[in-house]
């Protein structure tokens, strides 16, 4: 399988998020997005970041992608802190649960 292929169809997926296996210990975060440039341009598919983990740094790649969350919300107005805050611990809550699924259904199968 190549990286491409292995970017779509494989991986722990937390709402727009995945970690795609790369070896026996390491992890690529990639996010679904439609994209901009090239063959591609205008289809939403998971897209690799370059940004790499292995198992034991997940919860990183999870503060890292709830980051990026709330930023893409606060980009057309500014929010209060307060706000702000119990956001980033819904975002948090959501994907940690559904990371949390995944790897239970990954260590079933």
């Amino acid at each position: 399988m190549n990286k491409s292929e292995r970017a779509q169809n494989t991986g722990i997926v937390f709402g727009d998020w995945k970690l795609i296996p790369i070896d026996g210990c390491n992890w690529e975060l990639a996010h679904r997005h439609a994209n901009t440039r090239g063959d591609n341009a205008g289809r939403v598919q998971w897209n690799r970041l370059g940004r790499y983990y292995q198992s034991n740094t997940f919860h990183i790649a999870l503060c890292h992608a709830a980051d990026c969350e709330l930023a893409a919300k606060c980009e057309s107005a500014a929010i209060p802190i307060e706000d702000a805050l119990r956001e980033y611990e819904r975002i948090v809550t959501t994907m940690t649960d559904a990371l949390k699924t995944a790897l239970e259904a990954r260590q079933t199968a």
